[in-house]
């Protein structure tokens, strides 16, 4: 093969961008998530009077916060590892996210039955389950794209663990922002993330290139 033509093919070559790293993504999407929900739930509404303090004052209500944290890191983790091109975790990685909210249920059903504090109606937010759904969509959508060039085995598989984590960030901050009371939590704030995860499952099998 002559200098001049192999000089051609390379003159011919279009630059690729290198696929963003899972773990970047991971980094991209938990930072930016938890910024734009803390600035659209303070802008929403103020806080319950004397969550914080709550937190030092009782180590089940900390074991909550801890939880809800902890779900969000995992639920973003498992979506990592499925959208590592090659990668075929299948539900292996999605075991993470699942432990992570079934966790997160366990510590508010024990608050439940040992009531670290008075349930009340203080702070509560009348649209509390349509701001967990709405402030985690931006979310959700804004980590597909940065997946958009990846090309998982399991593209569902991906939706369903980052709409979790999704609705997980928004679900772990409403705990300090609406009324203190763990059967409303379930099914105001972590109950309405399983239609972000649906949306996650969908939009997903449509936007992200299957392996």
């Amino acid at each position: 093969m002559s200098d001049e033509l192999i000089a051609e093919l390379v003159a011919d070559l279009t630059p690729v961008t290198p696929v963003r790293s899972p773990w970047t993504t991971f980094g991209l999407v938990l930072v930016g998530g938890a910024a734009w929900v803390a600035v659209a739930t303070f802008a929403t509404g103020p806080m319950r009077p004397g969550a914080w303090a709550a937190v030092g004052s009782s180590l089940l209500v900390a074991a909550e916060a801890l939880a809800g944290v902890v779900a969000v890191v995992l639920a973003l983790v498992g979506a990592t590892q499925l959208a590592t091109p090659g990668a075929r975790l299948g539900l292996r990685a999605l075991a993470l996210p699942l432990a992570g909210l079934g966790a997160w249920v366990g510590v508010l059903g024990a608050e439940w039955i040992a009531p670290p504090q008075v349930f009340s109606l203080v702070g509560k937010r009348p649209h509390c389950s349509v701001e967990t759904v709405a402030f985690g969509i931006p979310v959700l959508l804004g980590g597909l794209w940065l997946l958009r060039r990846h090309s998982p085995a399991s593209p569902w598989a991906v939706g369903l663990a980052l709409g979790l984590g999704a609705a997980a960030i928004p679900a772990a901050l409403m705990q300090w922002a609406c009324m203190y009371d763990p059967v409303h939590a379930l099914r105001n704030h972590l109950a309405p993330g399983l239609w972000l995860a649906l949306l996650g499952v969908w939009a997903a099998r449509r936007l992200l290139v299957r392996a």
